[in-house]
């Protein structure tokens, strides 16, 4: 059985087939870059205030455990949510001049970066003291995203993630958030 592919974003008499998967993602990626289009987005089910609130709360909860002291190491650090719904994602995210969807992975990335990203971040969480967190002794744990060195992200995926141990697929939507922290010593005066 040979498995064939279309893209259903080039318009109907002009779509292709494709043999595989890999052919698909590198046409959408050269033909459709920072696609914004979702065909289905009529079909999700909207979060409720709560929800987003809910959300709002439990990110910045998850960032500020990830907030360590001690040497002053930029980090890499990861937050993944799971369950994390689909219309959630996209109800967040998807005014953010970065935000685009990738149709062939199911898969929606966006991302924030430097200290208009921070603002901007900040405005969504409803929380501008979102990224950093104080030892009481001088020392400011926070989330990098600008410096001398340079400007930093903050980058948000949402993906379809398929578990098939059962006689059935469970779909999930999973939620990855990756940043890097920094720590500074700051003398009050």
């Amino acid at each position: 059985m040979v498995s064939i592919y279309l893209c259903y974003l080039c318009l109907p008499n002009l779509r292709y087939l494709y043999q595989s998967q890999s052919s698909l993602v590198k046409h959408e990626k050269t033909k459709h870059q920072n696609n914004k289009v979702i065909l289905h987005i009529y079909t999700l089910i909207a979060p409720s205030s709560y929800n987003i609130e809910q959300f709002r709360n439990e990110f910045i909860i998850q960032v500020k455990k990830r907030l360590q002291f001690g040497q002053s190491v930029v980090k890499r650090k990861t937050i993944q949510l799971e369950p994390f719904s689909e219309g959630l994602f996209i109800t967040l995210f998807r005014h953010i001049s970065t935000f685009y969807f990738i149709a062939s992975q199911k898969k929606y990335i966006v991302s924030f970066s430097g200290s208009a990203g921070y603002k901007e971040l900040g405005s969504l969480l409803n929380d501008n003291k979102w990224s950093s967190k104080e030892d009481g002794l001088g020392m400011v744990a926070y989330v990098l995203m600008e410096n001398k060195i340079g400007t930093y992200q903050v980058d948000f995926i949402w993906k379809e993630h398929v578990y098939k141990k059962h006689h059935y697929p469970l779909f999930c939507g999973l939620m990855t958030c990756s940043f890097k922290i920094d720590v500074q010593d700051f003398i009050s005066e």
